[in-house]
């Protein structure tokens, strides 16, 4: 049911905002203009889900409407071990469940999830153990990170360059005012 009111509100969406649309179908292209269309309309809430903590620190998400999607979910407990990272196989989008494993955090209680900014590779980053670490996810799971390296920017000192397989791939940008254990679009280098 999701799927379809999403589809139905994008479909409308589309013909206002762009008579030009679904090129790409089925890429991450179509999935980074269907969260710009839902921004657009205002409508981007209906990406957002909700999660119950369960007991074991198990889980059930639901979306606007109440419908079960834990199974359309892959979850990812984050390096500060206390927030819950899903992505939504579905739509493609990335949402992050804040103090999920805190023992603080009621059980059978419902909690609020945010949603991901979009990232145009589809690749977050974050920096923990007090900046000394820095991890990359795509799609609910940690990359291998022996395969990337950083390194400083020399044009710009509030970036570096995050190396794959000895390549300058990606760039993280504006570094300084980054929080730690927050998760940031990754980009490539242009």
């Amino acid at each position: 049911m999701r799927a379809k009111l999403i589809a139905v509100i994008i479909s409308v969406a589309t013909a206002i905002v762009s008579p030009v649309f679904g090129q790409n179908e089925g890429t991450n292209e179509t999935k980074t203009e269907d969260k710009l269309i839902l921004d657009l309309s205002g409508l981007d809430w209906l990406l957002e889900v909700m999660v119950i903590k369960l007991e074991d620190n198990s889980f059930r998400v639901e979306d606007i409407e109440g419908i079960d999607i834990t199974e359309d979910m892959i979850a990812l407990k984050t390096p500060n071990n206390l927030d819950l990272l899903f992505y939504d196989i579905e739509t493609g989008f990335t949402s992050l469940c804040y103090e999920f494993y805190n023992t603080e955090t009621k059980i059978n209680e419902w909690l609020d999830c945010v949603l991901l900014p979009e990232s145009p590779t589809g690749l977050y980053w974050v920096l923990s153990n007090d900046f000394k670490n820095f991890y990359i996810i795509q799609n609910g799971s940690y990359l291998q990170m022996d395969n990337f390296q950083l390194k400083a920017n020399p044009a710009n000192k509030n970036e570096y360059i995050v190396q794959e397989d000895g390549i300058d791939k990606y760039v993280m940008k504006e570094l300084k005012g980054k929080s730690l254990d927050e998760f940031y679009p990754l980009e490539l280098i242009k």
